[in-house]
């Protein structure tokens, strides 16, 4: 039996459900996104003796050998047992009763979403008399609805990853399509991160959970995947596993109608670890590109880093920290149709001979605004019917350059064993520069992203079990499109801002020989300003057969956006733009707020 609800208050939306009053009943919030056990996973079965028949009182105790952690239940008159949100790790699970030989699991793995079935039939016997059962548990998820799918520790470090974007892994799972190679390269409107459709769902469906808080894209646009200026989601040192959920079949899950994805970092443990590392890769032995005239373009990338993680206190405090760096310079193949050095000089050739004449209504005016195009190829004459055009090629390879850096810190403190707490501050902050087929007009994305999470685990008995989660997911995101460098003579159309764009129609005698336009595309200037905070609970029951899950969610969304444009003139054919004669002139120099305030909230109950 399930039943979900959902509600949605905002400046522009109002969606009440019915049912939306009984989330007053619940104590607090919880998040329907996450899987039943939170960012954990849960181990429960049945205690029997040899004959099959069911063993009630019998105390099954959990620990984790990598922290210590310990988490104890009873069975019931059935003999079920349930032990929820654990911390994924390795465990030792010990089952005792009077009168019986007390049974002991040792190296059972758990991992995120998870709910293992663990059986155990004791056998007659003292209780300090012990069988001990060295060999991994099998992984059996027969209680859950979900078909979800982990990439588990050793996939997520050992796969071979060219930019080591673990995110790439999510194509491990059928229902899982890495769409990015059809994204409209990044911009304002579809951010820097890689694209998944799952499920058959659209990749701007889908949510990321990073320690069961959202971890947001750049941009508020439909697409938001999460992902670094680097078109890379960085941080595959800082993770210790995560899980695809591609459908929402069982009440705890929605606020997304694709696939969850819910990521756990790794924390520091008992024994000291960590690593250093960098890669490189450059072009020493690349060969030349179809499109690219003389020496092969640079290339050149670093990626480096390290992480460490250890005990403050033995079974009791843990800290972990990660950081990465991505420096990329990478010279781009690139070719642009430009006024050619005679139209520069107010020579254009006489359609009928070919022959350069000086232009009768040539306005000196225009002479500095032809340094918003390269200088043309000396061979790069364009012709039309044997005939010049007054354009030429330009051939260039203009550098992209990327920096990125991310880094991440984790505390984990156990104050009994009933109370847990986590915490951990991410942050990526970046800056890319894409040139456009003009070298001289660049695409800059300027991006920082931060996600803080609290989580605090109370245990009230062995049977009612609470988690509480907090957290802070804040996005900043520039889409600036400009010029690289302004001419002398070259005045912006709106005092104070940078140069506009010049856009020519087409060249002498076919309009199908367009120059480039120079300047930015229309001076393009956006800003995104996103901050989600969200409030969410969990309270896990058992009492009899029943395995009870309710709670609810709370999450406020605030974005600021503003959009604003340097100007862009447009000329009908390169004539028009030596006599001065624009045909239209648009600016848009308004930088004004478009806010958005929203609060979305949601309760369930499952059994």
């Amino acid at each position: 039996m399930a039943a979900r609800f959902l509600a949605v208050h905002g400046k522009r939306i109002r969606l009440l459900l019915p049912g939306l009053f009984c989330l007053l009943t619940v104590a607090r919030f919880s998040n329907p996104a996450l899987y039943a056990q939170g960012m954990g996973a849960a181990i429960q079965g049945t205690v029997t003796d040899s004959s099959g028949a069911v063993i009630p009182g019998a105390t099954i105790a959990a620990t984790n050998l990598e922290t210590g952690l310990q988490r104890s239940g009873t069975s019931n008159s059935a003999g079920l047992y349930a032990m929820p949100n654990l911390p994924p790790g390795r465990y030792r699970v010990q089952v005792s009763m009077a009168g019986f030989q007390t049974n002991v699991r040792e190296n059972i793995e758990l991992v995120v979403g998870q709910q293992l079935a663990l059986n155990t039939a004791l056998e007659i016997g003292e209780i300090t008399q012990q069988v001990t059962v060295t060999g991994e548990a099998p992984l059996v998820n027969t209680s859950t609805a979900q078909v979800s799918g982990l990439v588990g520790e050793r996939a997520v470090k050992d796969l071979p990853l060219n930019g080591r974007s673990f995110d790439n892994l999510i194509a491990l799972n059928p229902a899982a399509v890495n769409t990015t190679a059809i994204k409209q390269g990044a911009s304002s409107s579809t951010g820097s991160g890689n694209y998944f459709s799952i499920g058959g769902r659209r990749d701007g469906e889908n949510i990321f959970l990073w320690n069961g808080v959202e971890y947001p894209g750049g941009t508020t646009a439909a697409s938001s995947t999460p992902g670094g200026v680097s078109g890379q989601l960085l941080g595959i040192d800082a993770v210790r596993e995560f899980n695809v959920v591609p459908n929402i079949d069982s009440a705890e899950h929605g606020h997304r109608a694709g696939g969850q994805i819910n990521i756990v970092t790794a924390s520091g443990t008992n024994t000291f670890h960590g690593s250093v590392f960098e890669f490189l890769r450059n072009s020493a032995l690349d060969g030349r590109n179809f499109f690219d005239k003389g020496p092969v373009p640079p290339f050149k990338r670093n990626q480096f880093g390290g992480s460490a993680g250890g005990p403050i206190r033995k079974d009791q405090t843990f800290v972990f920290g990660n950081y990465e760096g991505f420096r990329q310079r990478l010279g781009l193949s690139a070719v642009a149709i430009v006024p050619d050095a005679q139209a520069r000089k107010g020579l254009l050739p006489n359609p009928q001979t070919g022959i350069y004449e000086p232009f009768a209504g040539f306005n000196p005016a225009v002479t500095p605004y032809f340094g918003l195009w390269p200088e043309p190829d000396p061979d790069g004459e364009l012709f039309v019917n044997g005939r010049p055009t007054g354009t030429a090629l330009a051939h260039s390879n203009p550098l992209s350059p990327i920096r990125e850096d991310f880094g991440i810190a984790r505390g984990d403190h156990t104050f009994s064993e009933r109370d847990t707490l986590t915490g951990a501050y991410t942050a990526d902050d970046g800056v890319s520069t894409t040139p456009a087929q003009n070298p001289f007009s660049v695409q800059d994305i300027i991006q920082r992203i931060q996600v803080l999470s609290l989580s605090e685990t109370h245990v009230f008995s062995p049977n009612v079990l609470n988690n509480f989660t907090a957290g802070y997911s804040r996005a900043w995101y520039r889409f600036l499109y400009s010029v690289s460098t302004t001419p002398s003579g070259v005045a912006p159309y709106v005092a104070g801002k940078p140069a506009g764009q010049i856009a020519i129609g087409g060249g002498q005698g076919s309009s199908a020989l367009t120059p480039a336009g120079s300047g930015p595309n229309s001076g393009h200037d956006q800003k995104e300003i996103t901050n989600i905070y969200s409030y969410n609970d969990q309270l896990h029951i058992t009492k009899g057969i029943h395995s009870i899950s309710t709670g609810g969610w709370a999450e406020r969304l605030q974005s600021n956006e503003t959009n604003a444009n340097f100007g862009r003139m447009t000329f009908s054919d390169l004539p028009s733009f030596l006599q001065g004669r624009p045909s239209t002139l648009s600016v848009n120099p308004s930088s004004a707020v478009i806010p958005w305030r929203i609060w979305m909230g949601a309760w369930y109950f499952q059994d």
